[in-house]
This record gives structure tokens, C-alpha cells and sequence, in this order.
């Protein structure tokens, strides 16, 4: 992501800073399937809810959250298979412990290991509509290190003693 490109977006929060993203922005470990569309409300659905990308900024870690709405004309079970196949190529581990799959509702869980991250897919059949929902959240952490030290007074650029 292109972050000049969020100029004008960003939106400070007590704990960090958050992103409104678009469809193009959506963050490509994630990926979405085809015929995609933003979630939008209004009469005529004409106002989409943006997809957010959030930091939060805590003493020992900072979190990336991804989250957005989305909806499809495919089925649950057609999405669900399609993220099992995509997630696996990405090295998403599926959390079968935590999933659930309904005929109008289904629950996915992924993690991975290496990158500290979860990922959490809620699908709904909308049945009015005859689409299917999709609510995404994906989250890192991203420890500090402890391994960062201090430069001591003769590593800097400019020594303390000449700034007096």
C-alpha cells in the first residue's frame, strides 16, 4: 500500500491511527473473491461502507487490524470453499476448531504462525438479497523487540556535548 495515498484519510484514534481503504487497497494476504462489492446502506444502497485498516499502538506490541463488509452473489458453500483453497496457497492454517458452517451462516478462523496473525470470516446469506455478506478481520501483532538498545553518546551523528 502506497501510504502517500492515504493522505487526507487518516483518522487519529486515543490509542492510534486509522485508514479508510478501498477494494484497491485491500491488503492482498486477504484476498477477496471475484464480483466483490463493498457492503453500502441507504434506500438504494447507495452509501458503501469503507473497508478500515487500524493501528493500534500498546506498550509491549502494535496491532494491524484489517476489517471490512463485503458482499457476493455466490453461495456460503462456494464461499467457504473458495477461502480454504485461496487461504492455503497465502500459508493460512485453517482453525477447524472454531469453524462452523450453517445453510445461512458460516464462521472461518485462519492463522499464521510465522506472522503472528488471525483472521476471522463471518458469512451470512442474505436472503432478501440473494447475496451473501461477508465480515473480514484480520489481525497482526507485532512485538517489540527488546533487542533494541540505546546508541550510546559516541554512536550518534551529532554528540551530545556539541548540542550544549
Amino acid at each position: 500500500m502506497d501510504v502517500l495515498n492515504f493522505l487526507g484519510k487518516f483518522q487519529r484514534e486515543q490509542d492510534g491511527l486509522s485508514l479508510l481503504l478501498t477494494l484497491k487497497e485491500w491488503p492482498v494476504d486477504v484476498p477477496l473473491p471475484v464480483n466483490i462489492s463493498l457492503l453500502a446502506t441507504g434506500d438504494n444502497y447507495e452509501h458503501p461502507i469503507q473497508p478500515k485498516w487500524r493501528v493500534v499502538f500498546e506498550p509491549e506490541c502494535t496491532y494491524e487490524v484489517v476489517a471490512g463488509i463485503f458482499t457476493t452473489p455466490l453461495p456460503i458453500t462456494d464461499v467457504i470453499r473458495w477461502y480454504e483453497i485461496e487461504l492455503k496457497k497465502l500459508n493460512w492454517i485453517q482453525n477447524t476448531e472454531r469453524h462452523y458452517s450453517e445453510e445461512q451462516k458460516a464462521k472461518l478462523r485462519f492463522w499464521r504462525p510465522l506472522a503472528n496473525a488471525h483472521l476471522k470470516i463471518s458469512l451470512r446469506r442474505r436472503t432478501v438479497l440473494n447475496d451473501t455478506e461477508l465480515m473480514i478481520r484480520r489481525v497482526i501483532q507485532h512485538p517489540y523487540s527488546l533487542a533494541v538498545k540505546t546508541p550510546s553518546d559516541d554512536q550518534l551523528i551529532l554528540p551530545l556535548e556539541s548540542i550544549k
